[in-house]
C-alpha cells in the first residue's frame, strides 16, 4: 500500500528523489527557473523548506546523485556545465564550479549525468556537438571528467565516444564506472572503466531499436527517451524507455 501523495511544489518542471540516510531523502527540481531541494528526515512524513542551489537561475535539465551525506547536482547554464555539492544531506550547497566552458567551436551541452561512488569518486558525463560541422548528431561526442576527492576538484576532460551519440548517463559501483549512451538513435552502448577512467572496456550493445520509428527516418528513442544506470557493488542495471 502507499500513502496519499504529498505536494512539494505546484510548478516543478523536473524532479528526482534521492536517499541520503535511513529515513532521510532529498527531492530536487526546478521551480521558477532555479534548482531547489527539499529534505525529509522522517521517511517523507514531513518536508523542510526549499533550499536553492547557488547560481542556478535559468539552469536547465539538472542531474542529481547522492551517497551517504553527499548530494551532487550537475546542470548547464549559459553553455557552461556546472557542478555543486552538499556535504550535509542537502541542508546547503556550495558555489558551483565550472566543468565545461563555452567554445566557438562547440554547441551547448545536449545531455548529462553525474554519479557518486565510494572513496570520494565522482564522475560526470555529457554530450556535445561541433559547430564547425553544423552540430549535427553525427558530429557529437561523449565527454567525461572524474574527481577523486569527493567533487572538490576534477581531472581533465576526456572523450569516451564520438559520432552519432545522443543521450548519456553514468553509474558507479565499487571500483567501476559505467557509462551508457544512445548510438545512431537506434541502440544503447555501454562502456566501463575499472581504473577511475584511465581506460575503458567496450562498447557493449545492451539494447537495439528500429531507426525509423517516426517519420523522416529519426528514432523516437533518441528524441524522447531517457537512459539511466543504477550500480551497486559489481552489479549494474540499465533502464530506458522507447516510445
Amino acid at each position: 500500500t502507499w500513502d496519499e501523495p504529498i505536494e512539494l511544489s505546484t510548478s516543478a518542471v523536473y524532479g528526482e528523489l534521492l536517499a541520503v540516510g535511513r529515513s532521510a531523502a532529498v527531492a530536487g527540481y526546478i521551480e521558477d527557473g532555479r534548482i531547489v531541494v527539499r529534505r525529509t528526515t522522517d521517511s517523507g512524513a514531513t518536508w523542510g523548506p526549499k533550499i536553492t542551489v547557488p547560481r542556478s537561475f535559468l539552469a536547465n535539465d539538472p542531474r542529481f546523485a547522492s551517497r551517504g551525506r553527499y548530494v551532487d547536482v550537475l546542470f548547464a547554464k549559459s553553455q557552461r556545465l556546472r557542478y555543486s555539492r552538499s556535504s550535509n544531506r542537502g541542508a546547503s550547497f556550495g558555489a558551483p564550479i565550472v566543468l565545461r566552458r563555452p567554445s566557438p567551436d562547440l554547441y551547448d551541452v545536449n545531455s548529462k549525468g553525474v554519479a557518486r561512488g565510494p572513496n570520494g569518486m565522482v564522475a560526470v558525463v555529457w554530450t556535445e556537438g561541433d559547430r564547425v560541422t553544423g552540430g549535427s548528431l553525427t558530429d557529437a561526442r561523449v565527454r567525461f571528467r572524474i574527481s577523486n576527492d569527493g567533487g572538490a576538484t576534477f581531472g581533465t576532460t576526456k572523450t569516451l565516444a564520438t559520432g552519432a551519440v545522443g543521450r548519456v548517463t553514468v553509474g558507479m559501483g565499487n571500483g567501476v564506472v559505467y557509462v551508457a549512451y544512445v548510438r545512431d538513435g537506434a541502440r544503447i552502448e555501454l562502456r566501463r572503466s575499472l581504473d577511475s577512467g584511465a581506460s575503458w572496456e567496450g562498447p557493449l550493445t545492451v539494447a537495439t531499436f528500429a531507426p525509423d520509428v517516426i517519420p523522416g527516418g529519426a528514432s523516437s528513442f533518441h528524441a524522447n527517451s531517457m537512459v539511466r544506470i543504477t550500480a551497486k557493488g559489481q552489479q549494474a542495471y540499465v533502464s530506458y524507455d522507447a516510445q
